[in-house]
């Protein structure tokens, strides 16, 4: 090979390298941009998905307050019913000894009336034999 044959080959092979590594490069700002594309979209998804969960965990803390709430209520209405029914045995015990002290009274009453209706009697016997 004459030497301008060998020094065109040199520079097709520099001229060839330098396409090659030009290439690669281009190659690689492509593959680097695609990236930072994919980058960007996750960077985007991963904001509306920190969003979705603020939103789950307001809702979260709405239910746990809702909860809260109704537990107290139940809370509260359960201790009601205990007072009540405590207030209703009372009531039941009392009327019990009303009732007892009611037919005492009747009974006592219809004694009464009988000695009265006796006595009574005898006084009206007692006048009509004097007379």
């Amino acid at each position: 090979l004459s030497p301008v044959c060998l020094g065109s080959l040199r520079r097709a092979a520099s001229i060839n390298a330098e396409y090659m590594g030009e290439k690669a490069k281009h190659r690689m700002s492509d593959e680097v941009e695609d990236l930072l594309l994919d980058l960007e979209k996750a960077q985007v998804q991963a904001s509306n998905l920190e969003k979705k969960q603020k939103k789950v965990d307001a809702q979260i803390n709405e239910w746990k307050i809702k909860c809260d709430e109704i537990q107290a209520e139940l809370d509260k209405s359960q201790k009601d019913a205990r007072d009540y029914s405590a207030e209703v045995l009372k009531l039941r015990a009392e009327s019990e000894d009303m009732s007892d002290s009611f037919n005492a009274l009747k009974k006592e009453n219809k004694t009464l009336a009988a000695e009265l209706s006796s006595v009574s009697e005898q006084l009206s016997e007692g006048g009509k034999t004097s007379a």
